[in-house]
């Protein structure tokens, strides 16, 4: 967590959005499009940094789906995204990507890590190599990010103000780590496993964004 709690500082809240992904060989809606993480959160979080951990546990490179990114980009913002893009995601167009001529593609060796920002565009290839490419992502962000530890799902109505819900409200919130108040941090497999299950039976509204269909 040093790299982390250099970045979002001491008080670190595991930001809802949690993946274990199996991508298939030449499976076509395997090939996530242009995004940036944001464009699936709620907009008053658009100023803050939620920090993504991609983690593959395989080897991954460009023949099995690693991931592209595109540097510096985030300075930009959240840019436009649309519903009903590749595989069914949000997507970023071409004629919207921001430095959309300078793509990197980003091999990471099994148990290692590439760190994103919120808003960094990124996308991931195709998988045309006969194995499954496991990885998983995990989120953090300050606890002074909207969150929703310790809150109940049935406290997400329509009328809550809007500033008052965490980022990303379908899915639940922990404390990783907490010098302040340490009782609170999740520290095994069960107290993780009833918060996460506790979201999946009285699931939340989901973000309010308004993304627009992709043009035909």
């Amino acid at each position: 967590l040093g790299h982390i709690e250099s970045l979002v500082g001491d008080e670190i809240v595991g930001s809802s959005v949690y993946r274990i992904r199996p991508k298939m060989p030449n499976y076509a809606k395997g090939a996530v499009p242009w995004h940036q993480d944001s464009g699936y959160f709620n907009p008053h979080c658009d100023d803050d940094l939620i920090v993504t951990c991609w983690i593959p546990l395989v080897d991954a490179d460009q023949d099995n789906g690693c991931l592209q990114v595109l540097p510096r980009a985030h300075r930009s913002g959240v840019t436009r995204h649309y519903t009903g893009g590749q595989g069914g995601y949000l997507e970023i167009t071409k004629q919207d990507l921001p430095n959309q001529l300078d793509p990197v593609t980003v091999p990471v060796p099994a148990g290692g890590v590439l760190f994103m920002t919120n808003l960094t565009p990124h996308r991931s290839s195709q998988h045309t190599v006969d194995i499954v490419r496991w990885a998983t992502d995990i989120r953090y962000q300050a606890a002074t990010v909207p969150n929703n530890v310790g809150e109940l799902p049935v406290e997400y109505t329509e009328d809550r103000p809007i500033y008052e819900i965490a980022c990303y409200p379908p899915e639940a919130d922990f404390v990783i780590q907490s010098p302040e108040h340490p009782e609170g941090v999740v520290s095994d497999w069960d107290q993780f496993t009833a918060i996460r299950q506790r979201y999946e039976d009285e699931r939340p509204l989901g973000p309010r964004r308004g993304w627009e269909p992709i043009p035909q």
